[in-house]
């Protein structure tokens, strides 16, 4: 995937740290904790220096997709599972702030109960 559809992906700016204090404020610390995504952030910024998207990498050693968050026009949360090369594995649009966490920790087991299923 290019730069360019990547950054089409994206609709509006929105400010990170805000958006992962609210992730962990509707979280579980453990299973949060358990993500391992302490610095492991990347921002897409726009021509205007704005954030425009927020990707994770986790320290799971059996993932090695991203979660990449961005906030859409109607003030609500779209989270992508991507790939290396950014295309889309899963995505959820639609989601309000404490609806994050719950989200993407879903999901997170949901994957390891499969690959966990397949040992």
């Amino acid at each position: 995937m290019t730069n360019k559809e990547i950054f089409e992906m994206c609709e509006r700016p929105f400010t990170p740290q805000v958006t992962m204090e609210q992730i962990v404020g509707c979280s579980n610390p453990i299973k949060f904790l358990s993500w391992g995504i302490d610095k492991r952030i990347s921002v897409l910024k726009d021509e205007d220096d704005d954030c425009v998207g927020m990707v994770m990498k986790l320290n799971h050693e059996n993932y090695d997709d991203m979660i990449m968050i961005t906030l859409s026009w109607d003030d609500t949360y779209r989270v992508r599972f991507v790939n290396q090369n950014f295309d889309i594995v899963h995505d959820v649009e639609g989601l309000f702030f404490d609806q994050l966490f719950e989200v993407i920790n879903n999901k997170l087991e949901r994957m390891m109960k499969m690959e966990f299923s397949m040992n």
